[in-house]
């Protein structure tokens, strides 16, 4: 067995040093991650070469390499556009310090070039399997993952979404792939499971103070402009507009909408002076209504698991074309949303459909979820919890909790009012989350759910993925999901 990892950072090499010690017939070992690693690939996204162990997976010159002439490669090129989307994130656009492609073009170049390399490694190395600690979202573990499935090589997927639970998959289609028996035993114990979501604000789900532009907020304010725009700072005229419109925007939004902590461009207030617009909007809750929470973007959650629904407006300009009559869509933005896929052009999109409706920041999300007739999501844990209030759900694009009852598809021939009359059995939802919750693994991979964990020991820990990921791939154990369930 030739197994190799896509692992970043300290806490993955253990993982990555136990399953070797774990896996005795492993004759060899390739690790994609850090400069300690055998080849570097945490800085590509943004065009620095960084040696590893074993050299450079790219040189300079491989990362900005022009007109190459690529053999037409049909699998590849069903999956660029995925990878596109996932590198644009680390963009000089966007980011400090980003890469400096540009053209659509240049992004294709460095695609095949990084293929080609990982597929002649894949090849040389003789590599029977390559392992993943999350579902492949940062255009570089993209890659490694597409030319494993290219090559017929099984890729192993980790995934992390709850405190001390582990997925796993061989395909990032088959996330939340699970036959569920729904035959009700009344007398089997139901055990309560559930999601801890620690990184929900309870205070955006409720009518909240305006926020305030006092002198430390100016102060704030210029020592940003200062960073990021300083031509401004000697031009008083526009210097004051600008202030102007931010103090309009600080005091027309909840006190959490912080728009100075980011980067400042003209997008970005522009941004959020269209969010203030929404601020007046008055939902009816006791209207047939679709709920529609927007992703953060750019996320996993959108640019590996929503396909062509990446792009969110989309999502919501189909839901507009079957929308019963008399219907409508409510949306609400991320409460942790930027300006970067959000051009006002998003906006006018969505404005142009007459059967939606931007809601204000502070709307209780709990309550819109819980009064709607079908909440709609890419693949976020907003259709979690609306199927755990009896609301069903309507996914776009794959996730973990895709096969619990309440859950459905998006296809072209949907009936969403056969969907909204769905009424979801709490005792068979329990039943069925408690199938789900057993198909799970031990264990902790991602750092963040770390703390959340009582009595967390990391040496512990390490060893106890790195048992799995041996079981996992010698077939001792089988993932969560799979194909044939």
């Amino acid at each position: 067995m030739r197994i190799a990892f896509e692992a970043r950072g300290k806490y993955r090499k253990q993982f990555v040093d136990c399953t070797a010690a774990y896996i005795k017939n492993i004759d060899g070992l390739l690790h994609f991650g850090d400069r300690q690693s055998d080849f570097d690939v945490t800085g590509l996204v943004r065009n620095k070469i960084l040696k590893g162990r074993k050299g450079f997976l790219l040189t300079r010159d491989e990362f900005l390499y022009k007109d190459n002439n690529w053999k037409t490669d049909h699998y590849l090129d069903e999956h660029f556009e995925v990878f596109k989307d996932q590198l644009r994130r680390n963009s000089g656009d966007f980011v400090k310090r980003g890469h400096k492609l540009d053209l659509v073009r240049d992004y294709y170049n460095f695609y095949r070039a990084l293929s080609s390399k990982i597929e002649l490694l894949y090849s040389k190395q003789k590599i029977t399997h390559v392992v993943f600690f999350e579902i492949p979202h940062l255009a570089i573990d993209y890659v490694l993952y597409t030319v494993a499935q290219k090559l017929g090589i099984p890729t192993l997927i980790l995934s992390q979404k709850i405190p001390g639970k582990i997925f796993s998959m061989w395909n990032i289609n088959d996330f939340g792939n699970l036959q569920i028996n729904t035959e009700l035993k009344l007398a089997e114990e139901v055990k309560k499971n559930d999601v801890n979501l620690f990184y929900m604000d309870a205070s955006w789900q409720e009518r909240s103070q305006r926020g305030q532009f006092n002198l430390n907020e100016l102060v704030r304010l210029l020592r940003n402009i200062a960073c990021n725009r300083p031509k401004l700072l000697l031009s008083p005229i526009d210097l004051i507009d600008i202030i102007k419109r931010t103090r309009s925007v600080k005091t027309s939004l909840p006190y959490w909408r912080d728009f100075i902590k980011f980067d400042f461009s003209e997008a970005q207030l522009q941004y959020f002076e269209k969010l203030c617009d929404f601020e007046c909007n008055q939902p009816d809750l006791n209207a047939n209504f679709i709920y529609v929470p927007l992703h953060l973007q750019p996320e996993m959650t959108t640019s590996s698991l929503g396909g062509e629904f990446v792009d969110q407006a989309l999502l919501i300009e189909t839901l507009s074309k079957l929308l019963p009559e008399g219907w409508k869509i409510y949306v609400k933005e991320n409460p942790k949303q930027s300006c970067y896929d959000r051009p006002l052009r998003f906006f006018e999109r969505i404005n142009n459909l007459t059967n939606v409706l931007f809601v204000p920041a502070d709307t209780d999300t709990n309550e819109l979820s819980a009064k709607a007739r079908i909440v709609a999501t890419v693949s976020g844990v907003a259709g979690w919890e609306a199927i755990k209030l009896g609301t069903p759900a309507l996914i776009f694009g794959v996730t973990w909790y895709a096969s619990m009852p309440g859950v459905f598809k998006y296809n072209e021939n949907i009936d969403l009012i056969k969907i909204a009359s769905f009424r979801i059995n709490k005792q068979i939802l329990e039943r069925s989350i408690n199938q789900l919750f057993s198909k799970t693994h031990e264990g902790n991979i991602d750092k963040v759910y770390f703390k959340h964990v009582e009595h967390f020991n990391k040496e512990t820990n390490a060893k106890t993925v790195g048992k799995l990921i041996g079981d996992l791939l010698s077939g001792n154990q089988r993932t969560t999901f799979s194909k044939s369930a």
